[in-house]
């Protein structure tokens, strides 16, 4: 029951945050944003106000009495600059990035600072990641870098910035929940596999790894004789260097390629063929081999380089979610 409740008043907390911070890609804090509430010690410290104050009324003691008021102007002071620490300090977002499920995803912010002071000792914590203290100087930036632990493939959008100052006395606590417009991708998580042949004339899937068929059209290379190679491919200047046998290698265009196919892994359900593609579209991306994918709504032809790699890889984190 008390789980529930506290669910339903954070739900309702969330939806209240959202309508008055809202998500901005840069985001000044003000006094819509930024919230005061006396901490622990300053609990404290107005507990040993009050007793002052009693205890000068009842003995009528005007020293006690210009103590408590000294005191609760400096209390009132304390807020004012605790207030004025956050005031005015700039989130941007900066940049994120992808990341494979059961990892982490990285993103960057840029602080700045307002014009003509600084902010000190600001405490930010993002999600599960390491709380951090930060100062910024007066009218300075500084990038920070967090890294955030996820655990499904897909878009993430990260939580709010938790950030609090109990500048400069300790004795008030200011805080503010920043919510910026970003989100990263979120791979499947690569998973080991032996690649089938697509059925389609996908012809480097059926050879030995680190040979490729043998055609009549584009040059390939050289490689040791085999027994068995037609005499016709021997290299005969490199056996005149080297007394070594080489025979010329040639490749047909197109049959170097390979399509990593949604339906190659019958016996796996739909996360586990989104690994298994995952990990050999790395694969062949270290390889430096092109290759095509086929996923149910989407098809990328074979290509090669890191704008086709990040196609591919988002192509997968992004299956079956709604546009």
């Amino acid at each position: 029951m008390f789980k529930r409740l506290r669910a339903a008043i954070d739900a309702r907390y969330q939806r209240w945050l959202e309508r008055r911070i809202p998500r901005q890609r840069q985001v000044t804090l003000d006094q819509r944003r930024i919230f005061i509430f006396p901490g622990p010690r300053g609990l404290l410290f107005v507990v040993v106000l009050l007793l002052l104050f009693i205890g000068g009324i009842n003995y009528a003691n005007n020293q006690v009495l210009l103590l408590c008021f000294l005191l609760a102007s400096l209390l009132n002071t304390s807020i004012l600059h605790t207030y004025r620490n956050l005031s005015g300090l700039r989130f941007e977002a900066a940049r994120a990035y992808g990341g494979f499920a059961g990892e982490a995803v990285d993103f960057e912010i840029v602080l700045s600072g307002a014009s003509g002071r600084a902010h000190r000792g600001l405490l930010l914590r993002w999600g599960d990641a390491a709380e951090i203290r930060v100062d910024v100087e007066a009218g300075r930036t500084q990038v920070l870098r967090f890294s955030l632990p996820v655990s499904r493939r897909g878009r993430f959008v990260p939580p709010r910035i938790a950030l609090r100052s109990f500048y400069p006395l300790g004795l008030v606590r200011a805080w503010s929940y920043v919510a910026l417009d970003m989100e990263a991708l979120v791979y499947p998580r690569p998973v080991a596999d032996e690649l089938p042949p697509s059925g389609d004339g996908d012809e480097t899937a059926q050879a030995p790894e680190g040979r490729r068929p043998r055609g009549i059209d584009e040059f390939d290379g050289l490689a040791r004789y085999v027994p068995g190679d037609a005499q016709t491919r021997i290299e005969w200047r490199v056996y005149a260097r080297t007394d070594e046998l080489y025979t010329k290698h040639f490749t047909e265009p197109g049959h170097s390629r390979r399509w990593l196919d949604f339906s190659a892994w019958p016996q796996a359900d739909t996360e586990g063929r989104l690994s298994r593609l995952a990990y050999w579209a790395i694969e062949l991306e270290r390889r430096e081999q092109p290759y095509g994918l086929r996923i149910p709504g989407a098809r990328l032809e074979p290509a090669q380089g890191d704008d086709h790699h990040q196609q591919v890889l988002a192509a997968l984190a992004l299956y079956g979610a709604p546009p």
